[in-house]
């Protein structure tokens, strides 16, 4: 019982990593995209 749980947890865990990374990477990109305008 207790290692369902536990394996559940760990899936959430990757799932909210993956989330977080890709929310990242698209605020990176919108901040690239500002400077890239902001230069030229």
């Amino acid at each position: 019982m207790r290692n369902r749980c536990f394996r559940r947890f760990e899936n959430s865990k990757i799932y909210f990593i993956k989330v977080l990374l890709s929310f990242t990477i698209r605020t990176h990109e919108k901040k690239n995209i500002v400077i890239v305008r902001f230069k030229s």
